[in-house]
């Protein structure tokens, strides 16, 4: 890993000022930005985040950098090494494949009790959703299809009704956003981002329990394959293989 300086990384200089200057959000819009950040790759694995450094680059106090690199260390996101300050994380190949084994698994589970409870209110938030990502057809913003491609998995966990499961899921976000945003590279946009998951909630209404948990595993299993076939842990996965 990577022991870093006290001078300004080159990636520095892409993270603009904070403009909301209001305590009460500050440490939420430093966070924003740094995990926006490293989800496009502009920070990479392992670079070292030096308080000093950020708070001079957001013009804020070292207080608010502080909470937010914790939130990040919570979400696991960066990793806080005593007597050397805060990384981000590397994740390897085994890392991004317990990440989408674990998701199959909770979303597996989620998605047979919505489906075995049948109920129409649960199709219809699921639909609300689809129905955003219909609108965000054709846009190029990776990070905006993210958001919206993991607030529908998110609200299939909810939906469970299992509280247990939802804070498994949840103490896991932050990470399965980020595979979700490396994943959205081999997609041209987000055209068809509505129309796979018009689909799995189709299923879902079916009643057809298997065929909905069987399904959701090969919806997660198809982006697990997607990032795994150029995964480079240094960087994007390889352009020449993004659709």
């Amino acid at each position: 890993m990577n022991t870093g300086t006290t001078s300004a990384p080159d990636w520095v200089s892409t993270l603009q000022p904070i403009k909301n200057r209001r305590s009460a959000t500050l440490s939420e819009d430093i966070y924003a930005s740094l995990m926006k950040a490293i989800m496009a790759g502009k920070i990479g694995p392992g670079q070292h985040l030096v308080e000093l450094i950020l708070a001079d680059q957001f013009q804020v106090s070292r207080v608010a950098v502080r909470e937010a690199l914790r939130r990040l260390a919570n979400d696991g996101v960066v990793e806080i090494i005593p007597n050397r300050g805060v990384y981000t994380i590397e994740l390897e190949r085994a890392d991004i494949d317990e990440i989408f084994s674990l998701r199959a698994t909770l979303e597996g589970m989620a998605v047979r009790l919505i489906t075995e409870r049948g109920r129409r209110s649960d199709f219809a938030l699921l639909d609300e959703v689809v129905d955003d990502m219909v609108a965000l057809e054709n846009d190029r913003d990776r990070f905006a299809i993210t958001q919206l491609d993991t607030r529908f998995h998110r609200k299939l966990v909810t939906l469970s009704g299992h509280q247990r499961l939802t804070r498994v899921w949840d103490n896991l976000a932050a990470q399965i956003a980020m595979v979700i945003y490396q994943s959205s590279t081999y997609y041209a946009d987000a055209g068809n981002l509505g129309t796979r998951h018009r689909h799995l909630v189709q299923i879902i209404q079916s009643g057809a329990v298997d065929s909905a948990v069987a399904e959701i595993c090969a919806h997660i299993e198809g982006g697990k394959e997607n990032l795994l076939l150029d995964f480079n842990p240094l960087g994007e996965p390889d352009e020449n293989h993004a659709s």
